[in-house]
């Protein structure tokens, strides 16, 4: 089913998006100000409803060291 959903053509589309948008920006605050990089985002994290709280996550996951204890990523 993951195969499935991962050839998807809007999840490929937003994959594509996503990966331009990350190429093209040079700091987390870019990243975070594109409103539809962002909107894939808190979707991935299953954070579309929690608002500002949902930006703090992502943003943490973005930057935070992911071998730290209690990381997110």
């Amino acid at each position: 089913q993951l195969d499935k959903f991962a050839k998807n053509k809007d999840v490929q589309k937003d994959l594509d998006y996503l990966k331009k948008a990350v190429a093209r920006y040079t700091t987390t605050d870019d990243l975070l100000k594109d409103r539809k990089a962002m909107t894939i985002l808190l979707s991935a994290y299953d954070l579309e409803g929690e608002g500002k709280t949902g930006m703090g996550r992502i943003r943490k996951v973005l930057t935070e060291d992911p071998t730290a204890d209690g990381a997110l990523s």
